[in-house]
This record gives structure tokens, sequence and C-alpha cells, in this order.
């Protein structure tokens, strides 16, 4: 439901969507964005996804000409029940993270990707990668787990392909990116929101996530 906060001459309102699951988010906010087209001049909506009632800030959205990614809350938070613990999704997106460092470094003059600063932030990449793998896969064992590890792998494995000069300089990184910013949907973009979509249903209900990734499994064509 829509809560409006007044600024001058803006409007900021607040939508709540609850959703019976995250893999809706994407189909409601079409539906939200085409509802909203004719929004007035100066009004401003934070898009906020619940599930179970809480928010998933992570997804959040701004609309503004279009939607973009909400950095947090802001002020919203304080009208919203605490979100979700995110305790999988966070150890996803920080492995992650971690590759994407790893693979824009081989975009670097070779010279560079020698200097002293270059190789401690690869050190350092390299430790946050296997740390938080090695944390999701201390993690109770299940079909969801196994999967999101097998992304990280499948992930990893190209960006050490690059290291090794047999695939394309900084490709997994520059896809994420350009799947971020919608030019140019790419697999690899595709299959890290899929994992941190499901990685945030695991943090919510467990049992569900693990029948949720099975019904996708069923979906798929054969």
């Amino acid at each position: 439901m829509p809560h409006p906060e007044w600024s001058g001459a803006s409007t900021d309102l607040g939508v709540e969507v609850e959703l019976a699951s995250l893999v809706e988010w994407s189909e409601a906010l079409e539906a939200l964005e085409a509802a909203l087209a004719d929004r007035r001049p100066g009004e401003t909506f934070l898009v906020v996804p619940l599930r179970e009632g809480r928010p998933v800030p992570s997804l959040a959205v701004r609309m503004i000409t279009s939607t973009w990614p909400a950095q947090d809350l802001g002020d919203w938070a304080r009208k919203l029940q605490p979100p979700h613990p995110t305790k999988l999704t966070d150890l996803l997106e920080k492995a992650h993270a971690a590759l994407q460092l790893l693979s824009g470094v081989t975009t670097l003059p070779e010279a560079q990707q020698d200097h002293e600063d270059v190789t401690r932030a690869i050190e350092s990449a390299v430790s946050e990668f296997n740390t938080a793998r090695n944390e999701i896969a201390a993690l109770p064992p299940d079909s969801l787990i196994d999967e999101l590890i097998g992304v990280l792998d499948r992930h990893a494995a190209r960006v050490l392909e690059e290291i090794d000069e047999e695939a394309p300089a900084g490709g997994l990184v520059e896809d994420v990116i350009a799947g971020a910013l919608h030019n140019s949907p790419t697999a690899a973009f595709h299959e890290l929101v899929g994992a941190q979509i499901l990685a945030l249903e695991w943090d919510i209900d467990k049992a569900r996530a693990v029948k949720l990734l099975a019904t996708l499994g069923e979906e798929e064509p054969a």
C-alpha cells in the first residue's frame, strides 16, 4: 500500500508489494511501472518487496523517470518491519564481488597488474572469495546450497580462464555490468540475479526455497 510523504512540491511515495515468492518480483515490477507510467511531475516512488510482511531491502527500487536500484530504504526503514536477516545472500554477494574484482584486474596492462597495491587487492579478493565460499559450504547442505556453490565455481573457473588468457579479459565483470545497465542482458548476469533471488528466499524460508528451486528446474525446457 502507498504511504505519501511530502517535501515541498515533491511527493515521495512508498509502495509495499507482498509477494508469495521473490521470483515474482520482476513481473510485479513491470506491472507497477505500467500502472505508474502517468505519475505527476515531482512524484517518486520507493517500491519495496515484502515476504511474510517483512521488507527485502536489497531488491527495493526507486521510480523517478525509470526504475533504479535503491541504495537503502532511507527514512522508510522506520515505517516498515525489520528486514529479514540475509546471511547466505551476503556471503554470495561477497564471494561474487571478489570474483568481479579479479575479473576486472585482468583488463589492466601487465605492468599495472604487478603493482604492489594491485597485488594486495588480488590477494585480498582471493581470500574473501575462499572465505565466503567456505562459509556457504559449511551451511546445512541442501540442493539450493549446492546450486549456489555451483554458480560460484563456474564463475570462478571463468575468471581463472581470463587470468590464464584463455578467455577475453574482464569477461565476467563486463557481462555483469552490461546486464545491470539493462542495455545488454547476459547469461552470467541472469545467473547471478537468479542466484541472489534464491539465496534471499533461502534466508527467509529454507524449506520453501528448496521446493522453489525444484519447481524452477521442472519448468526448464528439456
